[in-house]
């Protein structure tokens, strides 16, 4: 599992320029936390085609309260509403 993780963060390093000390491995998120997806719990959805979960989003404040365990992501391509299991913290 660890080699999978690590794999997974080298390619994402390199497509987005990034460092591999700038994945972490932390599922504690606040406002303005930079995200990307978790490719080992990543849930697909309708959204995906719209660009969700493409390259490094931004946890915002929602417009509501969300549910524990849920958080609103900017993507590059567009918002929307994610677990936070799904996600990465990039530092």
């Amino acid at each position: 599992m660890r080699k999978y993780i690590d794999t997974f963060k080298q390619r994402l390093t390199e497509s987005e320029n990034l460092n591999i000390s700038d994945v972490s491995d932390s599922n504690q998120f606040k406002v303005g936390d930079k995200v990307i997806k978790n490719e080992e719990t990543w849930e697909p959805n309708d959204f995906d085609s719209w660009g969700r979960g493409i390259g490094v989003g931004i946890i915002v404040e929602p417009p509501f309260e969300m549910d524990e365990g849920e958080v609103d992501v900017r993507w590059p391509n567009g918002r929307s509403f994610e677990f936070t299991h799904q996600l990465r913290k990039v530092n």
